[in-house]
C-alpha cells in the first residue's frame, strides 16, 4: 500500500516539475513577443492632421502597406521615414517587433498645408509577418503622434 502511494506522490511532484518548467517557457514566450504599448489611445486626426490607410484590410501575404496623411492646418509638418506598428489582441495594444538589427535612414519630410500625400512603407523589416487582427499604423508629426486602424486577414 505504501508503495502505491509513493508512487503516486512521485508522479504529482514530477508533474508540477514538468508543469512549472514549461510555465517560464511559456511566459519567456510571450515576454518576447508581446510588449504593451506605452499609449493605448492614440487618434486618427488632431490639430487638423488625418491619418488613413489607403486600405481598411490588407492580407497576411502583403509586403507593404499605404498610408495617407493629410494636412488641413495653415502649418507645413515634418514627418519621418520611420514608423510603429501595434496589435491589438485582447483589447491591449502591443508593439509590433522589427528584426534585430533594423535601422532606419532619418528622412525628413514636409507636409504642406492642405496637402495629401501617400506613403508606402515596406513591411520587410518586420520580426514575423503579420497575423490576422487588428492593427494600427503609428507616424509621429513632430510632437503629436496619429494612428491609423486596419485589419489584417487571411488571403
Amino acid at each position: 500500500m505504501k508503495k502505491i502511494n509513493y508512487s503516486h506522490y512521485l508522479l504529482i511532484l514530477v508533474l508540477l516539475l514538468l508543469t512549472g518548467c514549461q510555465s517560464n517557457e511559456t511566459t519567456k514566450v510571450l515576454e518576447e513577443k508581446l510588449i504593451v504599448a506605452k499609449n493605448q489611445e492614440i487618434p486618427s486626426s488632431r490639430d487638423g492632421i488625418t491619418v488613413k490607410m489607403e486600405k481598411e484590410q490588407y492580407v497576411t501575404t502583403d509586403d507593404e502597406i499605404t498610408v495617407n496623411f493629410q494636412n488641413e492646418s495653415d502649418d507645413e509638418l515634418t514627418y519621418g521615414s520611420g514608423f510603429n506598428l501595434e496589435q491589438k489582441v485582447k483589447g491591449t495594444w502591443y508593439y509590433v517587433l522589427f528584426k534585430e538589427g533594423t535601422s532606419v535612414t532619418d528622412i525628413g519630410y514636409l507636409l504642406q498645408p492642405n496637402e495629401t500625400k501617400s506613403e508606402t512603407y515596406s513591411l520587410d523589416s518586420l520580426k514575423n509577418m503579420l497575423s490576422p487582427g487588428e492593427y494600427r499604423f503609428i507616424q509621429s508629426f513632430e510632437a503629436t503622434s496619429l494612428a491609423a486602424p486596419f485589419e489584417v486577414i487571411k488571403p
